[in-house]
């Protein structure tokens, strides 16, 4: 078993821990993966595998209903299909594949250090918050200024909210228009994989 099979075993637990973490060591070298490709890798029906890895946030469909947001993307598991993993996933299966652990902190630092991000030390904290603020994997941008005040960041709050949707942290939730006015402020959906604990 590799190391990232222990790692996803911990937080998965279904059959399809093998097939999973084939698909994925695969696509942290590719900028989009194909449903034919995924089928060649495991050589099987992927649409169990596929769904599982949507649901926690380790790969999207290209398709989509009308935007780029997560919720708007169209998970289909048929061949033409095509997926795509978010940049912190490509880091945090890096990461797993030589370490055996899902580092969520080092993970983060190295994206953000690579964009060239000068506060990119206090950016797992800054996720950290918002995660802990978090209500059903949502918080709206009120909330992660007020995070970004707490940590001295408040003058790159929009900055940081367009540098954590290019790195797959969060993505925008524009459907939830009753939430939004009830906030009075964007709500954005953070990537479920990043309520995993750090193993």
């Amino acid at each position: 078993m590799t190391n990232l099979e222990i790692v996803l075993q911990n937080f998965l637990k279904n059959k399809e821990i093998e097939q999973l973490a084939s698909i994925l060591e695969y696509s942290i070298h590719k900028k989009r993966i194909s449903y034919d490709e995924i089928e060649n890798i495991i050589k099987c029906d992927p649409e169990d595998v596929l769904f599982i890895a949507n649901e926690w946030g380790l790969l999207y469909p290209i398709k989509t209903f009308k935007s780029a947001s997560w919720e708007d993307r169209v998970i289909f598991a048929r061949p033409g299909e095509i997926y795509e993993m978010p940049n912190i996933i490509k880091h945090l299966v890096k990461n797993a594949l030589q370490t055996g652990k899902w580092d969520i902190r080092s993970s983060i630092i190295e994206i953000f250090r690579e964009i060239g991000e000068s506060k990119y030390i206090l950016i797992p904290q800054l996720v950290e918050n918002m995660r802990n603020s978090s209500i059903d994997y949502t918080i709206n941008a009120q909330q992660i200024k007020k995070i970004c005040i707490e940590l001295g960041l408040a003058n790159k709050l929009n900055t940081l909210i367009a540098e954590l949707k290019a790195a797959g942290i969060i993505s925008p939730k524009l459907g939830s228009f009753k939430n939004v006015f009830k906030a009075h402020s964007p709500i954005y959906e953070i990537n479920r994989s990043l309520f995993i604990n750090d193993i």
